[in-house]
């Protein structure tokens, strides 16, 4: 993942879907600075508590529907 994509939390689902404005890598464990545009907060979150929102051509090439 990299900064601007679009992602959701499965911890924090009430949220709904958020944007990637900072990546910090902390003894070998990628964190997250996710802006979540429905709450107007920022989250930092952990690389297992994030999941990419992939678009239908992404899914459709990665043949995951």
């Amino acid at each position: 993942m990299k900064i601007g994509d679009q992602v959701t939390s499965p911890i924090y689902e009430d949220k709904k879907q958020g944007k990637i404005i900072q990546i910090q890598e902390i003894d070998g464990i990628k964190y997250y600075d996710v802006y979540f545009q429905k709450t107007k907060q920022i989250l930092t979150l952990a690389d297992e508590d994030v999941k990419e929102i992939t678009g239908p051509l992404v899914r459709l090439k990665q043949r995951t529907y």
